[in-house]
This record gives C-alpha cells, structure tokens and sequence, in this order.
C-alpha cells in the first residue's frame, strides 16, 4: 500500500510518498522527440481537442500544449483548481473554441477527476506500483476553502482512484513543520512551550494568511483570512503585461504559444527575485521570434504595481 501526501496546487500539484521511514518526492516523466523531461511537480492543466474530445493532463499536456498550440482544435487551461472558484454542484468549465454552445462547456468535477487520474497514473508509473495498489492520501487545501470547495475535492480524489484518508488545512501543514524545526532546537529548554504562529500561504492561486496554535501534537488553526483570487499566477500576468507595454511593435496579436512562452519567462524571472540580489527582469522578444530589443523592468517598478493587489 502506498502512503501520499498530496498538495493540489493551483499552478502545480505536488506528491510525497512514505516509504520506509522515508519521504520522497514523487518525480513526473514524459517522453519526447529530444528524451525523456523529469520533473518534481506535475502541472495542474488540462489539453483538450475540441475536434475528437480526447484531453492530457499535467506534464503531457504542458508538453502536447508547445508542439500544437497554433491549432485552433487546441484548448488549453492552465491552473486547474482556480474553476473551483465560487463552486457549486454542476459547476462547468467553458472552452474557448468550441462554438459557446452547450457541449463547449466541461464538467468541472469530471475535469478534475480526470486531471487527479493522471496524477494517480503518473505515482503509480513513477514508483513502479501494481494499477489496483491502493493509494492512501491526506490532501492538503487552503484554510478559507469553502464547504462545497472541500466537498468536491474530495470527491474528485475519491472518483481517481485515490483512498483519503485525512484532509489537512496547508497553514497547518506549515506549522507541522515549523514545530518539528522548533522542537529539534529544543534539546535543552522549553521544549513543549506552546507558541502562536502566523502562517502566510502564497500560492499560485489564493493568498491566505493564518494563525495557527501549536501545543505538542495539537495544531489548531485559530483565525484564517485571505484573497481567494490572488496568487502568482497573477504577478506571472501582471509582469507579462509590464514587459508588452515596453515591447516595440505591439506584439499583442501573438499565436497562444508565444505567449504562454512570454508567460513562463515573466515567471522564471520573477522567481529570481527570491535570491535576494536581482535588480532588473529581463526578456528579449528575439528569444521568442518576436521583434525588437531586450526590454527591462526594474524590480522595485514590478512592486510597485504589486502592492494594490496586497493591499486588501
């Protein structure tokens, strides 16, 4: 029996297997043209052809998604869980491209069914696990998740084959950590002196911020509040837009592909700021077959279109 943890993330999902006293992250492969792409996180997006119906999930999706993204039979949807928005039963998911009529819309529950099935397809090829071995799991969601957000998750991991055995909030799960960090510091005093600690979870598509109690074993979420429809994803988009206002010519009537290749870069080079020492974000249109010279955007300009979204 395999023992998981699960972080469904907006961006991408992340799972962890207990092995032997061990946890490892579960590494994600696809086969391509140029070998074989490895990788720690599994991208919560979904490829559908709107011709035939057929639809990939995660990594081959991502990958299908570079190969084909100048077909108009091509849909592609990012940041899966960020449908789960004001969720209710039946909730659909509108597909651009298809007509606008009733069969352009999917079943979010089926799509997210669908997209939890490939990831339980993809441990289980990962890890060398036999098709019927059960998959124990405790999923992790955000603290301001709604009863009916709660509701469908877990029962899209159920519908995938996935056995739930606990749910945990993600501040809890940060403070779980945080607690056994604490108390290997401990060795000589106050080992179990309780502590409150805020827990701030930026994720790709909500930012909440939490306090959590933490006694011993007992970790209790004691307030929660957040913006449910803010997260990286957002920055990725809001600096893509800084870099085209600077791009000359206007390269606003690009194909999807260029622009989510435009997107990734904005990403890749937001993320560089976390090391402390980046000044200036980069991109050069000619990388990407587009006109013009390296545009550059400093960063204390990319904050300052940050901070009305933090405001709240």
């Amino acid at each position: 029996m395999a023992r998981l943890g699960v972080d469904f993330g907006t961006t991408n999902t992340v799972a962890v297997i207990h092995d032997r006293g061990m946890f490892s992250v579960v590494l994600h492969a696809a086969r391509t043209s140029a070998g074989t792409i490895v990788q720690e996180v599994f991208p919560s997006a979904i490829l559908v052809d709107t011709r035939t119906g057929q639809r990939w999930y995660g990594l081959e999706a991502d990958r299908r998604f570079g190969q084909v993204a100048g077909s108009e039979t091509q849909v592609f949807v990012p940041s899966l869980k960020r449908q789960l928005r004001n969720y209710s039963e039946g909730r659909r998911v509108a597909m651009p491209n298809m007509g606008g009529g009733a069969d352009s819309c999917l079943d979010l529950v089926d799509v997210l069914s669908g997209f939890l099935k490939a990831l339980g397809d993809s441990i289980r090829q990962s890890q060398g696990l036999a098709p019927d071995e059960p998959l124990e799991t405790v999923v992790t969601w955000p603290a301001n998740a709604n009863g009916a957000q709660r509701h469908a998750t877990r029962k899209c991991f159920r519908q995938a084959g996935f056995e739930v055995v606990d749910t945990l909030n993600e501040p809890t799960a940060s403070a779980i950590e945080l607690a056994d960090c604490l108390t290997a510091g401990r060795a000589n005093k106050d080992r179990c002196r309780p502590d409150a600690v805020a827990v701030f979870d930026l994720g790709g598509g909500t930012f909440d911020a939490s306090v959590v109690w933490i006694d011993g074993n007992d970790f209790r979420v004691l307030a929660s509040a957040g913006i449910e429809d803010l997260g990286g994803d957002d920055f990725d988009e809001l600096l893509l837009g800084l870099f085209m206002e600077k791009m000359q010519p206007s390269p606003h009537g690009i194909s999807p592909l260029t622009r989510h290749a435009l997107l990734r870069q904005a990403r890749a080079q937001k993320e560089t700021i976390a090391g402390g020492i980046t000044r200036s974000l980069v991109v050069n249109p000619m990388d990407f077959g587009l006109d013009g010279r390296p545009v550059s955007i400093r960063v204390e300009a990319f904050y300052d279109r940050i901070r009305p979204l933090l405001a709240p």
